[in-house]
């Protein structure tokens, strides 16, 4: 009931859908178009009796401004949707070309991560938390370090000294603590 004559559907992939509609090709007429969209979504839908509660999230691009070809448009609104998705539910977003950025910016880091993890290095250290009035260590954190460049192996080094220098033991309650808060 939400699409027209000229508009077309098709499912991505999971839950995603693409629509292409032609007709609006202003930014309050398609904000209309995926207004109701969400709010398609609101009511709960009833299925073999039951009541089945949904949300949707839209990402929106327009052509030609976001992309000239197929590819480009689905990379951008599938960007559009990655940050709708992560504001909540019910949330419609333009793709802006700062979105861009902050995905390359993403993907950059996850091959970075990836290709740490193949060539092994990454390194497990541990953040201690500290008891202040007791000056003891009552538990630790897990953190993992990407050491693949050679200035974050060398900070993570002399981190490690620091460490093994300020806990000498396996009572590390017995042992002072090297900084104190003032």
């Amino acid at each position: 009931r939400l699409m027209r004559e000229g508009d077309s559907i098709a499912r991505l992939g999971g839950d995603e859908f693409a629509i292409v509609a032609t007709r609006e090709n202003r930014p309050d007429q398609i904000m209309g178009l995926a207004e109701r969209i969400v709010g398609a979504f609101r009511d709960p839908f009833l299925i073999e009796g039951r009541e089945i509660h949904s949300s949707a999230c839209v990402g929106i691009v327009v052509a030609p401004a976001d992309g000239r070809d197929a590819n480009r448009l689905l990379k951008h609104v599938d960007i559009a949707l990655y940050r709708a998705k992560g504001s909540r539910h019910d949330t419609i977003q333009f793709f802006s070309a700062n979105d861009d950025e902050i995905a390359t910016r993403r993907h950059r880091l996850e091959r970075d991560l990836a290709s740490a993890l193949a060539n092994e290095q990454m390194s497990l250290v541990y953040q201690p938390f500290l008891d202040v009035d007791s000056n003891c260590i009552r538990g630790f954190e897990a953190l993992t370090v990407d050491l693949s460049p050679l200035d974050q192996a060398r900070q993570h080094a002399q981190h490690r000294a620091r460490v093994e220098r300020a806990v000498d033991g396996p009572d590390v309650c017995k042992h002072e603590v090297v900084h104190r808060r003032a």
